[in-house]
Parts: C-alpha cells; sequence; structure tokens
C-alpha cells in the first residue's frame, strides 16, 4: 500500500524506450509491451496498476502533435481540464480528467507530445488509486517527464539496473528475470549490442565461471563465437575481455564475417556482473563495448 505522505518518500525511476520519469522506491513495471515505434509499461505496486505509460513515434516529417491531441480531447469535451502539466522538452501538452469508459472506471488522461524527442506520451491514471498515490503522480511523475534525443545517449533502467546506449541502437529484444535482465540493441550499419546483468555476482559464479556467463546468452542466434588470433585475451579473476568473431555456421562462416568484443566485470560495489557483446563491421572500433561496460557501473541502486 501506499504510504502516508508524512514519512519520508524515497524516488527511484525508471527509463525506457526514449523517456524517463520519477518512481516510488516501492513502485515498479507490471507489464511491458510493444517496440520502439508503439507499445505501453504498467506501473505499480503491491496492490496493483496504478498508472499506464504509452509511447507512439508518428514518424511523418509534417506530424502535428498538437492537433493529434486537440483531436483526443475532443472525445470528452465535458471533461477536459486547464493547466495540464507541460515537462521540460514538450512542445504540446493536454490533459482530461474523470474521463470515463465502459466498466473500467473514470481516468485521468495526460498526453505530451515533443518534437525533439519525437515522441507522443500518453500517461493514464486510474482515479480508483489512493489519493495519495493519485497526487504524486500528478505533481511528481508528469511534470517530471524527460525524453532524449534521437542522436544523445540513452539511459535505459529497469527496475534497479541502468544501462547507457550510444545513439542510433534500437532495442530489438529483452529478458528481465529477477538476478538476470538482458536487453538487446541493434544499429541499421549491422552492429548489434547485448548488454547484461547477473545478481548476486558470489552466487552466479559459484554456478559458472565468468567467461562461460557468454556461453548461455538469453538471446537466440545463429552466429557463432569464434575467437581471434589477433585480438585481445585477457582472464582476471574479476573481469574477463575476449575479441573475436561472429560467424554462420560451416561451410558459410566466409559469409559476413562480424568482427565481436567481449567484456564481463565482476562489480563488487553492486554484488553484479556486467556483461557486454558488441559485434560490428571489419572496419569499426570494438570501443563501445567498453563504454557500455562503464555506463553499467554505478547504475544500480
Amino acid at each position: 500500500m501506499f504510504m502516508a505522505v508524512e514519512k519520508q518518500i524515497e524516488t527511484d525511476f525508471i527509463s525506457w524506450q526514449g523517456f524517463s520519469m520519477p518512481l516510488m522506491r516501492e513502485w515498479r513495471p507490471l507489464r511491458i509491451e510493444g517496440v520502439f515505434k508503439k507499445g505501453s509499461i504498467t506501473i505499480g505496486d503491491v496492490s496493483g496498476p496504478l498508472f499506464e505509460a504509452r509511447w507512439l513515434r508518428p514518424g511523418a516529417a509534417d506530424f502535428d502533435g498538437r492537433a493529434w491531441i486537440d483531436s483526443n480531447k475532443m472525445k470528452s469535451n465535458d471533461k477536459i481540464a486547464s493547466a495540464p502539466p507541460r515537462p521540460q522538452g514538450f512542445t504540446s501538452v493536454g490533459w482530461i480528467k474523470g474521463f470515463e469508459e465502459k466498466d473500467s472506471g473514470k481516468k485521468t488522461v495526460w498526453w505530451g507530445y515533443s518534437v525533439e524527442g519525437q515522441i507522443i506520451l500518453e500517461i493514464i491514471i486510474s482515479e480508483l488509486v489512493e489519493p495519495a498515490a493519485y497526487e504524486w503522480i500528478i505533481s511528481n511523475v508528469l511534470p517530471s517527464v524527460k525524453v532524449f534525443k534521437p542522436e544523445e545517449e540513452w539511459t535505459w533502467r529497469i527496475f534497479s539496473a541502468q544501462f547507457k546506449v550510444p545513439a542510433g541502437f534500437i532495442l530489438e529484444s529483452h529478458k528481465l528475470n529477477n538476478g538476470d535482465m538482458s536487453l538487446c540493441f541493434r544499429r541499421p550499419r549491422k552492429e548489434r549490442l547485448i548488454l547484461r546483468q547477473v545478481y548476486p555476482a558470489e552466487l552466479a559464479l559459484s554456478r559458472r565461471a565468468l567467461e562461460k556467463w557468454f556461453e548461455n546468452s538469453p538471446f537466440s542466434e545463429r552466429r557463432r563465437f569464434s575467437e581471434a588470433k589477433d585480438g585481445c585475451r585477457s582472464v582476471g579473476k574479476k573481469d574477463f575481455t575476449v575479441d573475436g568473431w561472429k560467424l554462420v555456421p560451416f561451410p558459410l562462416g566466409f559469409i559476413r564475417p562480424r568482427r565481436c568484443s567481449r567484456i564481463a566485470v565482476v562489480d563488487d560495489a553492486s554484488d553484479r556482473i556486467f556483461l557486454t557483446e558488441y559485434e560490428y563491421g571489419k572496419r569499426d572500433s570494438g570501443e563501445i563495448a567498453q563504454v557500455a561496460v562503464k555506463g553499467m557501473r554505478g547504475g544500480t541502486a
């Protein structure tokens, strides 16, 4: 249940698909659906759902966010509310309160469009949630929503795992298991970046050696890793690095081989193993793998 407002409130935040927002420490994602262009995430606590955030990337250069929001508000003229929260970076906002749909109770619906972020956000709050929780969402979540620009590095944070991803990488798939969270990204230049956090580290290392964790990939693929004779290989008690190639199975291994850098680090401060695997072209650099590991360090609660 929601804690009394007079008590000290501990906060966290979630950052997903190019937008972020603050959360109460005990809130968490209950359901995640969709892809880069369109999807939703439901936030709740032990008592159930509190609100849902939906995103849409129209894609069209001449898209009119103001007109889109106005058309949605017109569906319920008598419920239109004034002075909607306007987070920094949003060019158009609007909301309705007391909107009622059949069998779903009354809701507050907020819309925001960001030209820079090229995204529409719709946040739906059930008015059946406890008043203190409802007020915290209105007063703290909505005004603090942040969007990332497509050309900048994005922060991803889900539960207590945080990742930083260079511009242009699109989330392809994810596996969010208790104690083992993985994100798989792709960039148009045939780059593939897998970021993974396994915890607690001590338990994980009792199950398999650090370098062996790469043999248990959370994502299926056709290509297989082959260590490069001219690449870097470093094996330590708490870190592991190896360079290689990703090849399709014999006898077609010669077809479009990709360079691959693997790095694993045991982070004592968070008691986690940070793993990254980066596939890239022959003429590119594997530096992104090192940057990605640094982005995970210090990203846990």
